[in-house]
Formats: structure tokens, C-alpha cells, sequence
């Protein structure tokens, strides 16, 4: 169990968006979608496939449907694609280091006492 101070940090560093920016039609055109995970527990694995289900569903959104009717749409798609999945994995796993990193000085900032 995180102590007050570690989990006002871990709750902290969890409660920052996600953002990435992706590039679907034009060099001029960036969009931005904050997506949340300050619900989730990065330090499990079940919670980061989550975060990852979620920026996936995001890429789709910023990037249009992977389905795409004409060959430059698919290569509209893959390039934007690429791109949103390669910001949002930098940011990803900054979080995450972040998340263990709480984790981790929160279990070495413990005192034991003992009663003898």
C-alpha cells in the first residue's frame, strides 16, 4: 500500500494526459487527444493494456478507420498511424517509468518498527 505522500505523487504523475499528434491529410494539419489514464495503475500490466486499448481507439479517431477505400487512403492512414503510435509511445512509456518510479520510493520510504 502506497503511503499519502507516494500516492499523491503516483496520483499525480498518473493523472497527466497522454497526448500525441498525428498528421492524417496535410503537413498543416496536427490534431491533438488527450487521452486519460488516471484511473489506471501503470505499475500493472492489466491497466497499461488499458491505456494501450485506449490510444489505439484514439489513433482511429485522430488517423479515420483503418478500412480505408483507395490505396492513398490506406497510405494516408498507415503514415498517420505511424506517427500518433510512435508519440504516444514515447509518452507511454514516460508515464509508466514514472508510475514505477512512484512505486518504488514509496516501498523504500517504509519504516518498520518493532515491538519487543
Amino acid at each position: 500500500m502506497l503511503n499519502p505522500l507516494a500516492r499523491s505523487i503516483a496520483t499525480a504523475s498518473l493523472s497527466a494526459a497522454l497526448l500525441f499528434a498525428a498528421n492524417p491529410l496535410a503537413a498543416a494539419e496536427t490534431q491533438k487527444i488527450a487521452v486519460h489514464s488516471s484511473d489506471l495503475n501503470l505499475t500493472k500490466g492489466a491497466d497499461r493494456a488499458t491505456l494501450q486499448q485506449r490510444i489505439a481507439h484514439t489513433v482511429d479517431r485522430i488517423c479515420g478507420p483503418d478500412h480505408a477505400r483507395t490505396t492513398a487512403d490506406v497510405q494516408a492512414y498507415a503514415t498517420c498511424s505511424k506517427a500518433a503510435q510512435a508519440s504516444a509511445r514515447t509518452q507511454f512509456d514516460a508515464m509508466v517509468a514514472k508510475a514505477q518510479t512512484a512505486t518504488k520510493m514509496a516501498s523504500d520510504g517504509k519504516t518498520t518498527t518493532s515491538t519487543q
